[in-house]
């Protein structure tokens, strides 16, 4: 969860400058989308909106428009390929919002452009954003510059949200965090977070050290790369002064809505943990990087790490307590291609935890192999395998394969993971895995201590099916910004790892390629509004290769 919540805050941080091709304001030329920005409430035109036709999905190739409003609010678009888009509006004190959204919470439809065919009259209602704004106290009162301020919503709110759209929360925690805003306080210590959706927010504040130069991003987790053991830290401290997620008070935010919260820093005893990296023939692991992360999801940012000296020892200070996961990865050049891990376990309480050994080896190696049916290897350059741990959140990638279509995975441990193909061509489906000989219908791979590591066989086939649909209401009217999930089995079966889920367009229609053969379920999902149950439907269906197969989807309200 931590790394979810952080992986957003990163990109909340960004500047989230889309690089777009800009489009003059002109008077007389030919508009193929075209429509209005307003106000959600009173429905004044909105000038200077920034708005943005995008192909949908976020490495879709393709050009990316933008410009914006006039006075009156209108947009036009000319010379738009045909394509599948998305069209987004921001503006300053305003929520970014898609076309026909509700709510930030809900999901409008997809764009289908059609060649020499106009999308005219669309109309995007922006939200007021509110504002919550305040200063972070140290512990004896005074200003407190450098500190890191998130805006957080409880992870139930938005967790209909995530099943509507295909992801699997069923291993998230309940009383998880997502941080949908972030900033940093100035010299006087003060802060201020804008441009936030209607709410209850939790606001917390961690404490940099006051140097922002040592703060980084690395993966998707705060770190700092040089611990000093004489900076005096308070522990991550809620909204109003609670260093515990169940302690703290709920922010209500109203559409435009304004909130002062001052925020009082908190101490709370940390340890130390440190000990000795070595190899397995004994010799000092030096210059390895060491890290330890916690999953808790009340932690704020989770992660914290260190270098080891030359003689293979490392010491992370400002430790809260809780459990962890301690990792560490060889940095020296010759280690570099098999890569020397080590990861253990480790709960750490009121006292320093010192004298650990950690002893890196440089992991199981699983070879593999691509066969085509159909179709060449050179097909598959871009596609890798990854390896995801069932029970644990290790995980370990391929390269892509080379020119006879064979791969490696490095660094692993002996444990059970889920295999997953990625960047597979959607004109190609995944047939058939073998691990160690056996056929593998669950794509699971078992790997057993002190056993060696069998070979994976990958079967290609560029036979899958098509399924292909529309959404329609309980009056045979097409619904557009469906959220379309295809499950393998019954509605309760897992997703495919590809395709995945879908938006319906304006005119309720979507489409899966690169099915596998076998029975699916479709499910869809559409909610009018935050916090309401949503809308849904759902089918049930085999299909065989080659097979262009199309099915119509009936939402019912509320689930009734």
């Amino acid at each position: 969860m931590s790394q979810l919540l952080l992986a957003v805050l990163f990109i909340t941080l960004q500047n989230n400058q889309t690089a777009v091709s800009a489009i003059a304001p002109a008077e007389k030329r030919e508009c193929q989308v075209a429509g209005t920005v307003v106000g959600h409430e009173g429905g004044e035109p909105i000038k200077n909106a920034r708005v943005v036709l995008r192909p949908e999905g976020t490495n879709a190739p393709g050009k990316h428009y933008g410009l914006k409003t006039g006075e009156d609010g209108k947009f036009c678009f000319s010379n738009v390929p045909p394509g599948r888009y998305r069209l987004d509006a921001q503006r300053n004190g305003y929520v970014t919002q898609t076309y026909e959204e509700d709510d930030p919470s809900s999901s409008g439809p997809i764009l289908a452009v059609a060649k020499e065919k106009k999308l005219e009259g669309l109309v995007i209602r922006l939200i007021r954003g509110g504002v919550i704004s305040g200063k972070v106290l140290d512990a004896d009162g005074e200003p407190a510059p450098g500190i890191l301020v998130q805006a957080l919503l409880p992870q139930d709110s938005v967790e209909p949200l995530w099943e509507a759209e295909g992801h699997d929360t069923s291993g998230m925690p309940k009383n998880g965090l997502v941080a949908t805003q972030g900033t940093i306080t100035n010299d006087l210590g003060e802060y201020r977070l804008a441009g936030l959706q209607p709410g209850e927010y939790l606001v917390n504040a961690v404490d940099t050290g006051g140097d922002l130069s040592m703060l980084s991003l690395s993966g998707s987790a705060f770190t700092f790369p040089e611990d000093d053991e004489t900076l005096d830290k308070s522990a991550p401290t809620y909204y109003p002064a609670a260093t515990r997620m169940e302690q703290a008070e709920k922010i209500p935010l109203k559409a435009g809505g304004y909130v002062s919260a001052d925020i009082q820093l908190r101490h709370e005893k940390t340890v130390t943990v440190s000990g000795i990296v070595v190899r397995e023939d004994g010799k000092p692991g030096s210059a390895s990087f060491v890290t330890i992360a916690n999953s808790d999801p009340e932690t704020s940012y989770s992660r914290l790490n260190s270098q080891t000296d030359e003689n293979g020892h490392f010491s992370i200070s400002h430790v809260m307590p809780g459990n962890y996961t301690l990792a560490a990865t060889s940095f020296e050049h010759d280690d570099m291609t098999e890569g020397l891990n080590a990861r253990q376990k480790l709960e750490v309480g009121q006292q320093d935890v010192k004298d650990l050994r950690v002893v890196l080896a440089k992991g199981l190696t699983v070879t593999g192999k691509f066969s085509m049916e159909g179709g060449a290897i050179s097909k598959l350059s871009n596609s890798y395998v990854a390896l995801v741990g069932k029970d644990d959140d290790f995980s370990r990638g391929s390269s892509g394969p080379d020119k006879d279509g064979n791969f490696k995975i490095t660094s692993l441990e002996a444990m059970t993971y889920q295999l997953i193909l990625l960047n597979l061509p959607e004109e190609y489906y995944l047939k058939r895995v073998t691990y160690n000989g056996q056929s593998n219908p669950d794509h699971l791979v078992q790997i057993e201590p002190g056993v060696p590591p069998g070979k994976l066989e990958l079967v290609v086939s560029s036979h899958p099916a098509t399924i292909a649909g529309t959404v329609e209401d309980s009056n045979h009217a097409p619904v557009g910004g469906v959220t379309v999930v295809l499950h393998v089995g019954s509605g309760q079966g897992k997703s495919p790892s590809s395709p995945n889920h879908v938006i319906t367009d304006q005119n309720g229609k979507f489409s899966f390629r690169g099915a596998a053969p076998g029975s699916y379920t479709v499910v869809a999902k559409k909610r009018s509004k935050s916090g309401s149950q949503p809308d849904s439907g759902e089918t049930s269906f085999k299909v065989s290769e080659d097979e262009q197969k199309t099915i119509t989807v009936k939402l019912q309200t509320n689930g009734t």
